[in-house]
């Protein structure tokens, strides 16, 4: 009797030593296949990110993007540096410096800082406000000029209504988007600009 009691306990013991078993297993595979699986999600997707406001639809293909995100991601640098009231212009330069690759960091930091000192000894806001028609002429794929103009204040005081139309040249690497050169031109400049490219 112990004997038939002593071998219930011994196949019981070695039913669920083998469940165990077949269940470490499986386990085993299912953390192997998820581990494969994040192997390729972390070569092949990217997260991109986008200004709120981005209305239309973009594509990646590569390095190069569509130029609807170009050009959102053009007004919006454009917005950070043209946009802006004593308090807010050093977290938005702050921001644009994050677009800026390393070699330029420090150049592009120390003029932005002279720009925010002049800002805050004048007390003025600026306001960008992008061309209705044609807000930005790409040149090539890499290059881009934004065309607007600029409203600045005093308090609620107008002090000037300018043209701004700045050049940028850019680029889209690991789907950052990464700002190589902004310059300033006349409405003149443009005109010679675009005349040159036929465009």
């Amino acid at each position: 009797m112990k004997f038939k009691i002593y071998s219930d306990h011994l196949r019981d013991a070695s039913s669920k030593f083998k469940l165990s078993m077949y269940s470490n297993i499986v386990m085993a595979l299912i953390i192997a296949v998820l581990a494969i699986n994040n192997q390729y999600l972390a070569r092949t997707v990217r997260t991109i990110v986008v200004p709120t406001h981005l209305a239309a639809q973009i594509e990646f293909r590569g390095e190069r993007a569509s130029p609807e995100y170009s050009r959102v991601m053009l007004i919006y640098m454009t917005h950070l540096l043209y946009t802006y009231t004593p308090k807010s212009v050093a977290g938005q330069y702050k921001e644009f410096l994050a677009y800026v690759p390393a070699e330029s960091l420090e150049a592009v930091k120390n003029n932005l800082q002279k720009r925010i000192n002049q800002i805050s000894k004048l007390r003025v806001n600026e306001t960008f406000m992008p061309n209705a028609d044609n807000d930005v002429i790409f040149l090539d794929d890499s290059t881009a000029v934004v065309d607007g103009r600029t409203i600045r204040r005093s308090g609620s005081e107008e002090l000037a209504t300018e043209d701004l139309v700045l050049k940028y040249s850019f680029r889209i690497t690991n789907g950052g988007f990464r700002i190589d050169e902004v310059s300033l031109l006349t409405r003149g400049e443009l005109t010679r600009l675009l005349r040159s490219l036929d465009k």
